[in-house]
Protein backbone atom coordinates (compact mmCIF):
# COMPACT_ATOMS: atom_id res chain seq x y z
CA UNK A 1 0.00 0.00 0.00
CA UNK A 2 0.98 3.19 -0.62
CA UNK A 3 1.58 5.97 1.58
CA UNK A 4 0.60 9.84 1.33
CA UNK A 5 2.81 12.28 1.59
CA UNK A 6 2.56 15.25 4.03
CA UNK A 7 2.95 17.74 1.22
CA UNK A 8 -0.37 15.60 -0.25
CA UNK A 9 -2.17 16.27 3.12
CA UNK A 10 -0.96 19.60 3.82
CA UNK A 11 -1.68 21.02 0.25
CA UNK A 12 -5.00 19.96 0.80
CA UNK A 13 -5.28 20.84 4.59
CA UNK A 14 -4.22 24.27 3.61
CA UNK A 15 -7.48 24.93 1.11
CA UNK A 16 -9.79 24.38 4.15
CA UNK A 17 -9.60 27.25 5.98
CA UNK A 18 -9.84 29.05 2.99
CA UNK A 19 -13.01 27.22 1.71
CA UNK A 20 -14.57 27.84 4.95
CA UNK A 21 -13.50 31.42 4.92
CA UNK A 22 -15.26 31.71 1.78
CA UNK A 23 -18.03 29.81 2.08
CA UNK A 24 -18.93 32.27 5.06
CA UNK A 25 -18.45 35.32 3.16
CA UNK A 26 -21.20 34.51 0.22
CA UNK A 27 -23.53 33.55 3.43
CA UNK A 28 -23.68 30.14 3.85
CA UNK A 29 -24.43 29.05 7.63
CA UNK A 30 -21.33 27.25 8.58
CA UNK A 31 -23.32 26.17 12.23
CA UNK A 32 -25.76 23.89 9.72
CA UNK A 33 -25.19 20.61 7.43
CA UNK A 34 -23.96 20.90 4.08
CA UNK A 35 -23.08 18.35 1.77
CA UNK A 36 -19.45 18.36 1.11
CA UNK A 37 -18.56 16.78 -2.31
CA UNK A 38 -15.25 15.30 -2.22
CA UNK A 39 -13.37 14.45 -5.98
CA UNK A 40 -10.96 11.93 -7.01
CA UNK A 41 -9.45 11.42 -10.53
CA UNK A 42 -8.38 7.64 -11.11
CA UNK A 43 -6.20 7.29 -14.18
CA UNK A 44 -6.21 3.15 -14.22
CA UNK A 45 -9.60 1.58 -14.68
CA UNK A 46 -8.70 -1.28 -12.65
CA UNK A 47 -8.40 0.99 -9.78
CA UNK A 48 -11.73 2.14 -10.17
CA UNK A 49 -13.89 -0.16 -8.62
CA UNK A 50 -11.73 -0.52 -5.09
CA UNK A 51 -12.08 3.13 -4.72
CA UNK A 52 -15.69 3.16 -4.89
CA UNK A 53 -15.98 -0.46 -2.69
CA UNK A 54 -13.28 1.77 -0.13
CA UNK A 55 -15.55 4.65 -0.32
CA UNK A 56 -18.73 3.27 0.29
CA UNK A 57 -16.98 1.45 3.48
CA UNK A 58 -15.94 4.69 4.62
CA UNK A 59 -19.64 5.70 4.69
CA UNK A 60 -19.49 8.23 1.70
CA UNK A 61 -22.25 8.40 -0.79
CA UNK A 62 -21.30 7.87 -4.53
CA UNK A 63 -22.57 10.90 -6.68
CA UNK A 64 -20.36 9.84 -9.60
CA UNK A 65 -18.84 6.23 -10.14
CA UNK A 66 -16.29 7.39 -12.63
CA UNK A 67 -17.19 9.32 -15.32
CA UNK A 68 -14.85 8.82 -17.96
CA UNK A 69 -12.87 12.54 -18.78
CA UNK A 70 -10.33 13.45 -20.84
CA UNK A 71 -8.28 17.03 -19.63
CA UNK A 72 -5.01 17.88 -22.14
CA UNK A 73 -4.84 14.69 -23.85
CA UNK A 74 -5.13 12.78 -20.29
CA UNK A 75 -7.79 9.79 -19.73
CA UNK A 76 -9.45 9.46 -16.33
CA UNK A 77 -12.47 8.27 -14.18
CA UNK A 78 -13.89 11.08 -12.10
CA UNK A 79 -15.67 9.58 -8.75
CA UNK A 80 -17.44 12.54 -6.14
CA UNK A 81 -18.10 11.00 -2.87
CA UNK A 82 -20.39 13.18 -0.49
CA UNK A 83 -21.09 13.20 2.73
CA UNK A 84 -23.38 15.71 4.91
CA UNK A 85 -21.67 17.15 8.03
CA UNK A 86 -21.44 20.53 9.62
CA UNK A 87 -18.48 22.10 7.90
CA UNK A 88 -15.84 22.54 10.78
CA UNK A 89 -11.93 22.71 10.84
CA UNK A 90 -11.04 20.06 12.29
CA UNK A 91 -13.71 17.23 10.83
CA UNK A 92 -12.69 18.77 7.20
CA UNK A 93 -9.19 18.32 7.87
CA UNK A 94 -9.63 14.71 8.91
CA UNK A 95 -12.12 13.88 6.20
CA UNK A 96 -9.43 15.49 3.89
CA UNK A 97 -6.64 13.17 5.55
CA UNK A 98 -8.66 10.01 4.98
CA UNK A 99 -9.81 11.13 1.23
CA UNK A 100 -5.54 11.60 0.63
CA UNK A 101 -4.79 8.38 2.40
CA UNK A 102 -7.95 6.55 0.06
CA UNK A 103 -6.81 7.92 -3.17
CA UNK A 104 -2.90 6.76 -2.57
CA UNK A 105 -3.89 3.39 -1.31
CA UNK A 106 -6.31 3.22 -4.38
CA UNK A 107 -3.45 5.34 -7.03
CA UNK A 108 -5.53 8.16 -7.13
CA UNK A 109 -5.62 11.79 -6.48
CA UNK A 110 -8.06 13.82 -4.60
CA UNK A 111 -8.48 16.82 -5.96
CA UNK A 112 -10.41 18.50 -2.70
CA UNK A 113 -13.92 19.10 -1.88
CA UNK A 114 -16.68 21.52 -2.67
CA UNK A 115 -20.31 22.21 -0.85
CA UNK A 116 -23.06 24.52 -2.04
CA UNK A 117 -23.50 27.39 -0.14
CA UNK A 118 -26.42 26.91 2.59
CA UNK A 119 -28.17 29.88 4.31
CA UNK A 120 -30.97 29.67 6.76
CA UNK A 121 -32.60 32.89 7.31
Amino acid sequence: MNQPTTSDRDTQRARNPVTLQRLAANGSDLSHPHVIQNVFHVYDQRNLAGLCEALEAARFDLRDRGTPLVFQGTSYWNVEACRETVPELESLNRMTDDCVALATEHEADYDGWYTEVVSHA
